[in-house]
C-alpha cells in the first residue's frame, strides 16, 4: 500500500512539474501558417475588369505562398491599347510593372471546313473582359495603378489602394 502511494506520489509530482515547465507567460505561441508567411515568398493575384469605355475594377485580390519562376524572353514592347499595371509604394519610389496584351482584343482559330483541315484567324473586338495578373508580393506595395498605352503615352485608367489580403 505504502508503495502505490509513493508511487502515485511521484507520478502526479512529475506530471506537474512537466505541465509548469512548458509554461512560459512570456512565450508568443507561434501558429503554423504565421510561420510559413515570414519564411515564404508569396505571389499576389489580381482579378479585374475592364470594358471597352475604360472602366477598370478589381474582382478580387489573393495572395498565396509561392515563388514565381522568370522566364527570360517573354519581354515585348508595349503596343497601342496594352495595359501596364504597376504595383508602387505611395511615394513610386518602388515599382513593379506588368504589361498586359490589350484584353479587349481576342485572336481565335477555327475550322470553316473540317474536310479541308484549314484553319481561319480572326481578332474579335470584345465589349469586356475579365483578366488577371500574377506577380510576387513585396512588402512595400500600397498602391495598384492601371495605364493603357494610347498615341505613344500612358493614359492613367483608375488608382486603386493595394490591402494584403489573407493568404488562401
Amino acid at each position: 500500500m505504502k508503495f502505490i502511494q509513493i508511487f502515485f506520489t511521484v507520478v502526479i509530482t512529475f506530471s506537474l512539474f512537466c505541465c509548469s515547465a512548458n509554461k512560459n507567460p512570456m512565450a508568443k505561441p507561434v501558429h503554423s501558417d504565421e510561420v510559413l508567411k515570414e519564411s515564404s515568398p508569396e505571389i499576389v493575384i489580381i482579378n479585374f475588369y475592364l470594358n471597352s469605355l475604360d472602366t477598370v475594377k478589381i474582382n478580387e485580390v489573393y495572395i498565396n505562398v509561392g515563388k514565381l519562376r522568370v522566364l527570360n524572353g517573354n519581354e515585348r514592347e508595349l503596343r497601342e491599347g496594352d495595359l501596364v499595371i504597376s504595383l508602387t509604394d505611395e511615394s513610386e519610389t518602388n515599382t513593379v510593372k506588368s504589361i498586359v496584351e490589350n484584353p479587349l482584343l481576342k485572336k481565335v482559330e477555327y475550322s470553316n471546313n473540317t474536310a479541308s483541315g484549314e484553319i481561319k484567324s480572326e481578332t474579335l473586338e470584345l465589349q469586356e473582359v475579365n483578366f488577371f495578373i500574377r506577380t510576387q508580393y513585396e512588402f512595400w506595395f500600397q498602391k495598384i495603378k492601371v495605364e493603357r498605352l494610347e498615341g505613344n503615352e500612358l493614359k492613367l485608367l483608375n488608382v486603386f489602394p493595394f490591402f494584403k489580403p489573407r493568404i488562401q
